[in-house]
Protein backbone atom coordinates (compact mmCIF):
# COMPACT_ATOMS: atom_id res chain seq x y z
CA UNK A 1 0.00 0.00 0.00
CA UNK A 2 1.64 3.28 -1.28
CA UNK A 3 1.95 5.76 2.03
CA UNK A 4 0.82 9.62 1.27
CA UNK A 5 2.85 12.56 3.10
CA UNK A 6 2.34 15.62 3.74
CA UNK A 7 3.46 17.82 1.55
CA UNK A 8 2.57 21.31 3.12
CA UNK A 9 1.97 21.56 6.88
CA UNK A 10 0.51 25.43 8.20
CA UNK A 11 1.03 26.83 11.39
CA UNK A 12 1.21 30.15 12.87
CA UNK A 13 3.82 31.85 14.65
CA UNK A 14 2.00 34.15 16.94
CA UNK A 15 4.92 36.11 18.30
CA UNK A 16 6.01 37.23 14.85
CA UNK A 17 2.69 37.22 13.42
CA UNK A 18 4.40 35.71 10.33
CA UNK A 19 3.13 32.56 8.66
CA UNK A 20 5.47 29.44 8.43
CA UNK A 21 5.05 26.72 6.01
CA UNK A 22 6.64 23.20 5.96
CA UNK A 23 7.74 21.57 2.48
CA UNK A 24 8.09 17.98 3.32
CA UNK A 25 9.69 16.07 1.17
CA UNK A 26 6.78 14.48 -1.49
CA UNK A 27 8.44 11.81 -3.91
CA UNK A 28 4.74 12.01 -5.79
CA UNK A 29 4.07 15.29 -5.64
CA UNK A 30 1.89 16.29 -8.81
CA UNK A 31 1.06 13.21 -10.56
CA UNK A 32 3.23 10.60 -9.33
CA UNK A 33 6.02 12.86 -9.20
CA UNK A 34 6.10 14.56 -12.35
CA UNK A 35 5.87 18.17 -10.77
CA UNK A 36 9.87 17.59 -9.85
CA UNK A 37 11.84 19.40 -12.67
CA UNK A 38 15.57 19.69 -12.94
CA UNK A 39 17.83 22.60 -13.58
CA UNK A 40 21.69 22.54 -14.69
CA UNK A 41 24.59 25.01 -14.34
CA UNK A 42 27.13 23.96 -16.72
CA UNK A 43 30.90 25.47 -15.22
CA UNK A 44 34.30 24.61 -16.17
CA UNK A 45 36.30 22.91 -14.01
CA UNK A 46 37.49 25.59 -11.77
CA UNK A 47 34.11 25.85 -10.33
CA UNK A 48 34.33 29.80 -11.48
CA UNK A 49 33.81 29.93 -15.24
CA UNK A 50 30.69 29.45 -16.78
CA UNK A 51 29.94 27.71 -18.98
CA UNK A 52 26.11 27.51 -19.98
CA UNK A 53 22.40 26.90 -17.75
CA UNK A 54 19.37 25.56 -19.16
CA UNK A 55 16.29 24.16 -17.73
CA UNK A 56 16.48 19.83 -18.01
CA UNK A 57 14.80 17.07 -17.27
CA UNK A 58 15.24 15.26 -13.98
CA UNK A 59 16.55 11.99 -15.79
CA UNK A 60 19.12 14.34 -17.45
CA UNK A 61 20.44 15.59 -14.17
CA UNK A 62 19.97 11.65 -13.35
CA UNK A 63 17.96 12.07 -10.91
CA UNK A 64 15.50 9.13 -10.33
CA UNK A 65 12.01 9.97 -8.51
CA UNK A 66 10.20 6.96 -7.74
CA UNK A 67 6.75 7.64 -6.78
CA UNK A 68 5.90 3.86 -5.61
CA UNK A 69 9.06 3.76 -3.93
CA UNK A 70 8.78 6.73 -2.00
CA UNK A 71 12.30 8.10 -2.64
CA UNK A 72 14.59 10.19 -4.75
CA UNK A 73 17.85 9.56 -5.66
CA UNK A 74 20.52 11.86 -6.71
CA UNK A 75 23.85 10.93 -8.52
CA UNK A 76 26.81 12.40 -10.05
CA UNK A 77 25.74 13.64 -14.19
CA UNK A 78 26.82 10.54 -16.27
CA UNK A 79 24.55 11.60 -19.43
CA UNK A 80 26.70 14.06 -21.05
CA UNK A 81 29.84 11.94 -20.71
CA UNK A 82 27.99 8.74 -22.06
CA UNK A 83 26.30 10.80 -25.31
CA UNK A 84 29.28 12.82 -25.97
CA UNK A 85 32.29 10.62 -25.47
CA UNK A 86 34.77 11.83 -28.37
CA UNK A 87 33.86 15.91 -27.52
CA UNK A 88 36.19 17.58 -25.74
CA UNK A 89 33.66 20.27 -24.11
CA UNK A 90 32.51 17.41 -22.44
CA UNK A 91 35.12 15.10 -22.42
CA UNK A 92 39.09 15.35 -21.93
CA UNK A 93 40.31 13.47 -24.63
CA UNK A 94 43.79 12.84 -23.28
CA UNK A 95 42.93 11.53 -19.29
CA UNK A 96 39.73 10.62 -20.44
CA UNK A 97 38.30 12.42 -17.43
CA UNK A 98 34.75 14.02 -17.43
CA UNK A 99 35.44 18.16 -18.40
CA UNK A 100 32.69 20.38 -16.63
CA UNK A 101 31.22 20.94 -13.57
CA UNK A 102 27.78 20.19 -13.29
CA UNK A 103 25.71 21.77 -10.64
CA UNK A 104 22.95 19.77 -11.07
CA UNK A 105 19.18 21.32 -9.36
CA UNK A 106 16.34 18.92 -8.95
CA UNK A 107 13.57 21.33 -8.08
CA UNK A 108 10.04 21.27 -6.42
CA UNK A 109 8.36 25.07 -7.08
CA UNK A 110 5.31 25.78 -4.81
CA UNK A 111 4.37 29.79 -5.06
CA UNK A 112 2.43 29.29 -2.77
CA UNK A 113 4.44 29.42 -0.12
CA UNK A 114 5.18 32.84 -1.71
CA UNK A 115 5.40 35.80 1.31
CA UNK A 116 5.78 33.06 4.02
CA UNK A 117 8.75 31.99 6.22
CA UNK A 118 9.90 28.46 4.59
CA UNK A 119 11.06 25.91 6.09
CA UNK A 120 12.22 22.61 3.63
CA UNK A 121 12.59 19.12 5.72
CA UNK A 122 13.09 15.21 4.98
CA UNK A 123 15.13 12.27 5.68
CA UNK A 124 18.28 10.96 4.08
CA UNK A 125 17.82 6.86 3.96
CA UNK A 126 21.23 6.01 2.33
CA UNK A 127 24.37 8.10 1.44
CA UNK A 128 26.92 6.79 -0.82
CA UNK A 129 28.78 9.45 -2.75
CA UNK A 130 32.07 9.66 -3.66
CA UNK A 131 33.87 12.62 -1.66
CA UNK A 132 34.58 14.29 -5.24
CA UNK A 133 30.78 15.27 -5.20
CA UNK A 134 28.69 16.96 -2.53
CA UNK A 135 24.59 17.54 -2.26
CA UNK A 136 22.65 20.46 -0.68
CA UNK A 137 19.19 20.90 -0.08
CA UNK A 138 18.10 23.99 -0.89
CA UNK A 139 15.06 27.04 -0.59
CA UNK A 140 15.09 29.24 -3.21
CA UNK A 141 13.21 32.53 -3.85
CA UNK A 142 13.01 34.75 -6.45
CA UNK A 143 11.28 37.91 -7.42
CA UNK A 144 8.96 37.99 -10.43
CA UNK A 145 11.13 37.74 -13.80
CA UNK A 146 13.63 35.40 -12.22
CA UNK A 147 16.30 38.08 -12.14
CA UNK A 148 16.91 38.21 -8.11
CA UNK A 149 17.69 35.28 -6.61
CA UNK A 150 18.03 34.46 -2.87
CA UNK A 151 18.95 31.15 -1.27
CA UNK A 152 19.65 29.01 1.93
CA UNK A 153 21.06 26.11 2.05
CA UNK A 154 21.78 22.69 4.37
CA UNK A 155 24.55 19.73 3.33
CA UNK A 156 23.47 16.72 2.98
CA UNK A 157 26.40 14.67 4.34
CA UNK A 158 24.84 11.13 5.48
CA UNK A 159 21.31 9.74 6.37
CA UNK A 160 18.63 11.12 8.77
CA UNK A 161 16.53 13.67 8.60
CA UNK A 162 17.79 17.14 6.95
CA UNK A 163 16.28 20.67 7.48
CA UNK A 164 16.57 24.50 6.05
CA UNK A 165 14.65 27.42 6.62
CA UNK A 166 14.71 30.77 4.64
CA UNK A 167 13.65 33.29 7.05
CA UNK A 168 14.31 36.96 5.01
CA UNK A 169 10.76 37.05 3.49
CA UNK A 170 9.92 39.73 1.35
CA UNK A 171 6.74 41.56 -0.68
CA UNK A 172 8.75 41.28 -3.79
CA UNK A 173 8.78 37.40 -3.73
CA UNK A 174 7.20 35.90 -6.43
CA UNK A 175 8.54 32.19 -7.01
CA UNK A 176 9.57 30.07 -4.79
CA UNK A 177 11.82 26.13 -5.13
CA UNK A 178 13.13 23.99 -3.48
CA UNK A 179 14.99 20.23 -3.98
CA UNK A 180 18.48 19.23 -3.93
CA UNK A 181 21.78 19.84 -5.81
CA UNK A 182 24.15 17.49 -6.75
CA UNK A 183 27.62 19.24 -7.61
CA UNK A 184 30.91 17.87 -9.26
CA UNK A 185 32.60 16.88 -12.29
CA UNK A 186 30.15 14.98 -15.16
CA UNK A 187 31.12 11.07 -14.78
CA UNK A 188 32.26 8.01 -16.91
CA UNK A 189 29.05 5.83 -16.77
CA UNK A 190 31.52 2.88 -15.89
CA UNK A 191 32.16 4.88 -12.52
CA UNK A 192 28.44 4.81 -11.97
CA UNK A 193 28.23 2.14 -9.03
CA UNK A 194 31.75 3.39 -7.66
CA UNK A 195 30.50 7.05 -7.20
CA UNK A 196 26.91 5.93 -5.24
CA UNK A 197 24.24 8.22 -4.28
CA UNK A 198 22.33 9.97 -2.09
CA UNK A 199 18.48 8.38 -1.50
CA UNK A 200 16.24 11.26 -0.10
CA UNK A 201 12.47 11.07 0.73
CA UNK A 202 9.97 11.93 3.27
CA UNK A 203 10.83 11.86 7.08
CA UNK A 204 10.01 8.25 7.05
CA UNK A 205 11.59 6.69 4.35
CA UNK A 206 11.82 2.73 5.15
CA UNK A 207 8.09 1.49 4.61
CA UNK A 208 9.30 -1.94 5.30
CA UNK A 209 11.33 -1.29 8.61
CA UNK A 210 8.01 1.26 9.27
CA UNK A 211 5.50 -1.70 8.65
CA UNK A 212 7.63 -3.64 10.98
CA UNK A 213 8.05 -1.10 14.05
CA UNK A 214 4.61 0.29 13.89
CA UNK A 215 5.28 3.52 15.34
CA UNK A 216 2.44 5.40 16.97
CA UNK A 217 2.67 8.71 19.10
CA UNK A 218 -0.05 10.66 21.07
CA UNK A 219 -1.57 12.65 21.97
CA UNK A 220 -0.15 14.68 18.77
CA UNK A 221 -0.37 17.19 19.17
CA UNK A 222 1.42 17.03 22.33
CA UNK A 223 1.51 19.39 25.73
CA UNK A 224 3.36 17.83 28.49
CA UNK A 225 3.93 14.34 27.60
CA UNK A 226 4.12 12.20 24.45
CA UNK A 227 3.18 8.42 24.29
CA UNK A 228 5.04 6.02 21.95
CA UNK A 229 4.58 2.87 20.91
CA UNK A 230 6.13 0.14 18.58
CA UNK A 231 5.52 -3.14 17.65
CA UNK A 232 8.90 -3.76 18.81
CA UNK A 233 11.06 -3.33 21.78
CA UNK A 234 12.55 0.34 21.92
CA UNK A 235 15.69 1.49 22.73
CA UNK A 236 16.01 5.01 22.61
CA UNK A 237 13.77 8.19 21.11
CA UNK A 238 16.16 11.58 19.54
CA UNK A 239 14.06 14.86 19.32
CA UNK A 240 15.17 17.83 16.42
CA UNK A 241 13.53 20.74 15.72
CA UNK A 242 12.90 22.26 11.84
CA UNK A 243 16.60 22.84 11.67
CA UNK A 244 17.88 19.51 12.25
CA UNK A 245 19.10 20.20 15.73
CA UNK A 246 18.91 17.10 18.83
CA UNK A 247 16.55 19.29 21.22
CA UNK A 248 15.94 16.02 23.58
CA UNK A 249 17.17 12.41 23.51
CA UNK A 250 16.16 9.58 26.08
CA UNK A 251 16.95 6.15 26.24
CA UNK A 252 13.88 3.46 26.32
CA UNK A 253 13.05 0.13 27.02
CA UNK A 254 9.68 -1.80 26.42
CA UNK A 255 7.03 -0.96 23.90
CA UNK A 256 5.28 1.87 25.42
CA UNK A 257 7.21 4.83 26.47
CA UNK A 258 6.20 7.93 27.60
CA UNK A 259 8.30 10.87 26.98
CA UNK A 260 8.37 14.46 28.59
CA UNK A 261 7.68 17.12 26.30
CA UNK A 262 6.85 20.13 28.27
CA UNK A 263 10.50 21.33 28.03
CA UNK A 264 9.90 22.11 24.17
CA UNK A 265 8.91 24.99 22.47
CA UNK A 266 6.04 25.40 21.03
CA UNK A 267 6.01 24.22 16.73
CA UNK A 268 6.96 21.31 14.74
CA UNK A 269 9.58 18.69 15.44
CA UNK A 270 10.52 15.34 13.95
CA UNK A 271 11.04 11.93 16.11
CA UNK A 272 13.59 9.07 15.44
CA UNK A 273 12.77 6.34 17.68
CA UNK A 274 15.03 3.39 17.75
CA UNK A 275 13.99 0.03 18.20
CA UNK A 276 15.00 -4.00 17.85
CA UNK A 277 13.90 -3.55 14.27
CA UNK A 278 15.33 -0.27 13.51
CA UNK A 279 14.57 2.96 13.58
CA UNK A 280 11.34 4.75 11.93
CA UNK A 281 10.62 8.87 12.04
CA UNK A 282 7.71 10.57 12.49
CA UNK A 283 6.41 14.50 12.57
CA UNK A 284 5.20 15.83 15.57
CA UNK A 285 3.22 18.84 17.00
CA UNK A 286 3.91 20.32 20.36
CA UNK A 287 1.52 22.96 21.72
Amino acid sequence: MRKTYLLLAMMLTFATGMAQVTIETDPCAGADGDAWGGFMNVFELDGVTYAFGSGWGVADLKTTVDCAGGTITLQPNFNTYADNPDDPFWVDQTTGEGNKLMKASTIYADNSAVGQEITFTGGVGSYTLDGAYSVVAFVRVFNADFSTLREVTTPITGTGVFSVTMTEVEGTDANVQVGFEVVGANANPADEAALGSVVVGPVALNVNDAEIIGLSAYPNPAKDVLNVQTRTEQTGIAIYNVLGQQVLTQKLTGTNSAINVAGLKTGVYFATVTTDAGQQQIKIVKR
